[in-house]
């Protein structure tokens, strides 16, 4: 039988997707990507046309000032987790299907979905005993 996430759960499950939106919506030109994806090469265009219907490029809705603060809240509880509790919940925040997770750990839907529940737990507990910083308490 399938155990249904709780209203808690649930709601701390939806804060962790909006955070994972928050991150997809930021901006990702090359000045801002990690270092890590940055080349030392310049980039070459590489066609000798100019296209304008191609250049322009259409952002949704860019995320606010509070939403980017939740977001590195959420991503800071996050950094606080096992590395496998982490992956679990961000995999399913960024829409991860169940099928795909039970192929690429070797584990049942069951126990993955048990360990997703636990991990939310652990989420609350660990977000309920971070002191917020000064700013957030300004407010």
């Amino acid at each position: 039988m399938k155990s249904k996430l709780t209203a808690s759960e649930t709601q701390i499950f939806q804060q962790i997707r909006q955070a994972a939106w928050t991150l997809q919506s930021l901006p990702a030109d090359p000045q801002n990507r990690p270092a890590g994806l940055r080349s030392a090469w310049p980039e070459i265009c590489r066609k000798s046309t100019v296209i304008y219907g191609g250049t322009r490029r259409n952002m949704g809705p860019r995320p606010s000032p509070k939403a980017i603060d939740e977001m590195d809240e959420m991503l800071d509880v996050l950094a606080r987790m096992t590395p496998c509790e982490r992956r679990l919940i961000w995999a399913r925040a960024n829409g991860v299907k169940w099928l795909r997770l039970v192929h690429f750990t070797g584990r049942s839907r069951t126990s993955l979905h048990r360990d997703f529940k636990i991990a939310l737990e652990k989420f609350a507990v660990i977000r309920g005993k971070m002191t917020p910083c000064k700013k957030h308490i300004d407010k």
